[in-house]
């Protein structure tokens, strides 16, 4: 279970990236709603090998949007491994 928190380069006003692992989210729930409610834009990545990969992101997905409770939330799906896709 990790949490990365990193500066944005050039950016000297507060705002920072949040990288979550997928075990943090299971450990600090509270912590992950913070953040989702502190955060302006969301980007998802799944696994394409892991087809439970992809439903974790889709019940993420619906998280943000229950506790942002907003119309237009700016977010990307990003599908990674697709270079082991294929690999059995």
């Amino acid at each position: 279970m990790r949490s990365l928190v990193s500066e944005v380069p050039g950016l000297h006003d507060g705002r920072h990236l949040r990288f979550w692992t997928r075990q943090a989210p299971t450990v600090f729930p509270a912590m992950r709603e913070l953040s989702i409610r502190s955060g302006r834009a969301f980007l998802l990545v799944f696994a394409v090998n892991s087809q439970q990969s992809f439903y974790e992101a889709q019940a993420l997905w619906s998280l943000i949007r229950s506790v942002k409770d907003v119309d237009n939330i700016p977010g990307v799906l990003v599908g990674n491994k697709v270079d082991v896709a294929g690999r059995t």
